[in-house]
């Protein structure tokens, strides 16, 4: 069905479908291609499908050396798509590669989330906030827990501060780890905790 469609494209990019279609319109013969969806069980596709494997094996059968456009297309996504994943794997001081470990694409959130609450997820995946890095612009010295003291950072106050104990279990918080408490599908809890932790302004 595929081959059928890419020869009835004026516009594909298929070599061989091209070669297909140079061939048809050369010719004074009225020609019409139809797709059977099986072989079996008629007379006159079962003799097709027969032919079609003696042409297969046959030494005079024409041979067609180069690939097409698409498969060419095709083998340098999956190629690049490769390099990029490695790349993306071997980071070291990328704290969104602690959530997302693959460069696929996450689904489209399932829930409806104003601009604002899509910022606020954005940024404490990535791991940073201006709770976190103000200072850097400031020049100021590191944010510090005063209940814990040490620095303040995304995976501290989603995970480990006892401050936020009450709030993490409110809002259904998965402690786990990172990937599991900001990975997809947590979208309404972690929006659920920063209003809860009235972290909205400061994020």
């Amino acid at each position: 069905m595929s081959a059928i469609t890419s020869i009835a494209n004026i516009h594909t990019k298929c070599n061989l479908a091209r070669s297909i279609q140079n061939i048809i319109l050369s010719t004074n013969k009225t020609i019409k291609l139809m797709w059977i969806p099986s072989h079996v069980g008629i007379p006159g596709n079962e003799l097709a499908d027969e032919l079609a494997t003696k042409a297969v094996r046959s030494p005079e059968t024409k041979i067609y050396p180069h690939v097409t456009y698409d498969d060419v297309i095709h083998t340098l996504k999956i190629k690049f798509h490769s390099l990029w994943q490695n790349r993306w794997e071997k980071q070291t001081n990328n704290k969104l590669n602690q959530i997302k470990t693959s460069t696929k694409k996450w689904q489209n959130l399932p829930i409806k989330l104003t601009r604002h609450e899509e910022i606020m997820i954005t940024k404490v995946r990535i791991g940073h906030t201006r709770l976190t890095h103000a200072h850097l612009m400031r020049k100021k010295p590191k944010p510090m827990c005063k209940t814990c003291h040490c620095v303040f950072s995304v995976k501290h106050i989603f995970l480990e501060c006892p401050t936020f104990q009450h709030v993490r279990t409110k809002s259904n918080i998965n402690t786990t780890s990172l990937k599991e408490t900001l990975g997809p599908g947590q979208e309404s809890k972690i929006v659920d905790f920063i209003k809860r932790a009235d972290l909205s302004t400061l994020l």
